[in-house]
């Protein structure tokens, strides 16, 4: 406990070398913390620099979310052999309620956990995902600066275009089932077709309708990846999302799942913010100055 209370003490000035009144501190504490953690921490971190890195990569100033607790699989499944298979399938909801975006990865300290769409996008396609972090001054914090998919060389393959803090804008097919929903229960059967309902667009009423088809099992589940889910209303897995207010849970998944597998982002200009404050300005001067020289019926259609 004392050693904690040193730490906590001495960490304002640990992470700020450019301040010439902490250096004094600095070299006090860092030679005490030596002292104390022995060999294996020094030959971990042999220099100040290299641990004032790796804490801001690691701890609080880590732009993606840091999570306390977890609730795991059961011990059945933990204790398969496949426990590092392990991931998350919490919703990243927007103050409305909507869910647009989801995290791809959160963490507990330095170990990071995928989210369910990542984890299986990387099995799928036996795959890895490479993150590089950039400290960031104006926020003061370690930020993600690229997400790559790597391929079983460590050789990029693809990039994922997710914010700071590893959240990516989902790109939404459309309403629920655009993409086949199967009960589980027919799908254990010992039957060789399957019944599935899907969104197919009907060139007669020009919209899409829920169409209820028949396939082989062999081949409907051939080369593909599920997601089991509840759907029922019951259940309360149902989500509000941009094209429905009642979306099932596990669907929002399966579209994150999708932008991997198709490569098929929704991407956001780098300077759209800024440029977006000039746009209104512009319009906004430009609209004043025409409606105060412009007659009624001229400055209504404007």
């Amino acid at each position: 406990q004392e050693v904690l209370q040193q730490k906590i003490q001495f960490c304002a000035n640990w992470l700020d070398p450019k301040n010439d009144e902490t250096y004094s501190a600095i070299d006090y504490q860092w030679s005490r913390l030596m002292e104390i953690e022995g060999k294996e921490f020094q030959g971990k971190y042999p220099t100040f620099s290299t641990w004032v890195d790796t804490y801001r990569s690691e701890n609080q100033n880590n732009a993606v979310p840091n999570v306390l607790e977890w609730t795991m699989n059961l011990p059945s499944l933990s204790q398969s052999g496949e426990s590092y298979n392990t991931a998350y399938f919490n919703a990243d909801q927007d103050p409305d309620g909507t869910i647009r975006k989801t995290h791809l990865i959160l963490r507990s300290g330095s170990t990071y956990v995928p989210s369910l769409a990542l984890k299986a996008f990387l099995l799928a396609t036996h795959n890895n995902a490479k993150i590089t972090f950039a400290y960031h001054a104006p926020t003061q914090r370690n930020e993600i600066s690229k997400f790559e998919i790597t391929d079983e060389n460590g050789d990029p393959v693809g990039s994922i275009p997710v914010d700071a803090s590893g959240r990516l804008a989902i790109n939404y097919a459309g309403r629920q089932k655009m993409f086949p929903h199967i009960s589980l229960a027919d799908l254990l059967t010992e039957s060789d077709t399957l019944t599935y309902e899907e969104r197919e667009f009907d060139p007669s009423k020009k919209r899409w309708i829920t169409a209820t088809k028949k396939a082989k099992k062999a081949d409907l589940i051939k080369d593909k990846v599920f997601i089991l889910g509840a759907t029922a209303t019951g259940i309360y897995d149902l989500r509000v999302t941009p094209f429905e207010e009642n979306y099932p849970g596990a669907e929002t998944h399966a579209n994150v799942l999708d932008n991997l597998l198709r490569n098929d982002f929704l991407k956001q200009y780098p300077n759209e913010e800024r440029l977006m404050l000039l746009v209104l300005l512009g319009l906004g001067v430009f609209l004043s100055i025409s409606l105060a020289y412009l007659s009624a019926l001229p400055g209504l259609t404007l």
